[in-house]
């Protein structure tokens, strides 16, 4: 993942460490994950542009040592997902449902 940096802005760094996050949740990192959490400071219960929770990313994608961390972390197994269906909520977003990039 390539994550653009810039000094004078915490929102961009945020955003990447967001996504490094999730994408350790996607890829079963829980020493990742519990870096980015602990000293990244990104918030256990984030979500991706459809609205998953890292938990939930790790979850869906069968990571139990990901599921463990994270809740060992303060992830909230109780929360909802914000979208219908992923589809209907990519095509109000122009977003790819896929991946959740933006449609050109």
């Amino acid at each position: 993942m390539i994550c653009l940096i810039n000094i004078y802005s915490d929102i961009v760094i945020y955003v990447c460490a967001v996504d490094e996050l999730l994408e350790a949740a996607k890829d079963n990192k829980p020493i990742d994950i519990d870096l980015w959490v602990k000293k990244g400071g990104v918030d256990v219960n984030t979500r991706h542009t459809l609205g998953w929770t890292p938990l939930m990313v790790a979850a869906v994608n069968g990571n139990v040592n990901a599921v463990k961390v994270l809740l060992e972390l303060g992830a909230d197994p109780n929360l909802k997902e914000e979208f219908s269906t992923v589809y209907h909520v990519a095509k109000l977003k122009h977003l790819n449902p896929i991946d959740g990039n933006k449609l050109v």
